[in-house]
């Protein structure tokens, strides 16, 4: 779909004013297509910037005028607000001009959308506290670091933590358990999220996880440079299905999400990955995966060893629609 098309239903969504069929136009775009969906998001929080800062008082102010006296020969259902900027200039305190407040008034309507955002509890996300992640493959319990052998660190071979003052820091690509994924050349870690504290707030198939992370690397002089990953899965069910699930690659997860970045040589600057991922109502947990991928790796007694590869600041925000909205999108995979 071309975007100008997109664009108009996503505005016709968001004023309140779409039919059946173009809902349904919608929805096939939303399910279909990542960057569909990244577009929604972005005008529809964008929406309810304006719309919060209107609420607040914007409106009035530089409409210099009132909505209950503003002339206006019929009322305002809808209006395209990402098709000018003078909305989002009014959003800043700048003058709304020839729309008057009339055009403000549509923003503090009661139908539209609200995004709530909830930071889900990623336990150490941060690295500070002093608790080791585990090197026993998958979790299966909620709230710990477990995969590779890792560590936490301080500041060590030039590179500084990214928040705080300690780091994690993969050490090599095997665990004790033998059912690790990327037990022979990747480093991973994972953990467990809960998400069923959510389950009224995920129920519409509308709601969608933003995730990030931040990686860093000592200089690497191989011609192929080493890869960090970082994904986020959504399960249904027990977590004791995890450990067969990776070791047997049954990819039983009903969403995921990943990204990743080629290391740089420069130890100053810290590397973010990030993405969302659509939540389907009936997930129960979340599975956050931090991967080194050597660019050429050199096994010792089947693993590899990593000379300084690091991760920080892990973290994950849930974003929530006050009203049903696609609800066919819970069926998309980023």
């Amino acid at each position: 779909m071309n975007d100008q098309r997109l664009d108009d239903l996503i505005d016709l969504h968001l004023n309140g004013a779409i039919s059946d069929d173009e809902r349904r136009e919608l929805e096939d775009c939303i399910v279909r297509s990542a960057a569909d969906r990244a577009r929604f998001w972005q005008l529809a929080e964008t929406h309810v910037v304006i719309h919060e800062g209107l609420q607040q008082g914007l409106a009035p102010s530089v409409a210099g005028t009132s909505p209950s006296s503003a002339h206006c020969p019929e009322p305002i259902a809808r209006f395209n607000w990402f098709k000018s900027r003078q909305l989002q200039a009014a959003a800043a305190g700048l003058v709304l001009g020839s729309f008057g407040a009339s055009a403000a008034w549509a923003y503090v309507s009661p139908q539209l959308p609200k995004l709530v955002k909830h930071v889900l509890a990623v336990a150490n996300g941060g690295f500070e506290e002093n608790v080791a992640p585990a090197p026993n493959g998958v979790p299966v319990r909620y709230g710990v670091w477990s995969g590779d052998h890792a560590a936490l660190v301080g500041a060590e071979q030039g590179i500084a933590p990214k928040e705080g003052t300690r780091m994690f820091r993969f050490l090599r690509s095997d665990s004790t358990e033998s059912s690790s994924r990327g037990a022979i050349l990747n480093g991973n870690i994972y953990q467990v999220v809960d998400v069923r504290a959510f389950r009224d707030e995920i129920a519409s198939g509308t709601a969608v996880v933003d995730w990030s992370a931040w990686f860093n690397s000592v200089p690497d002089a191989a011609k192929e440079k080493s890869k960090f990953v970082a994904s986020v899965w959504a399960f249904a069910g027990d977590t004791a299905i995890l450990p067969r699930n990776w070791a047997e690659k049954l990819y039983t997860e009903i969403a995921y999400s990943s990204s990743k970045i080629t290391a740089d040589d420069d130890p100053q600057t810290w590397q973010k990955i990030s993405g969302s991922m659509m939540v389907p109502p009936d997930a129960d947990f979340l599975v956050v995966e931090l991967k080194i991928v050597p660019g050429e790796p050199v096994p010792v007694d089947g693993a590899v060893a990593f000379a300084g590869h690091y991760a920080d600041d892990v973290q994950l925000v849930l974003r929530t629609n006050a009203r049903p909205l696609l609800a066919a999108a819970h069926r998309a995979m980023p």
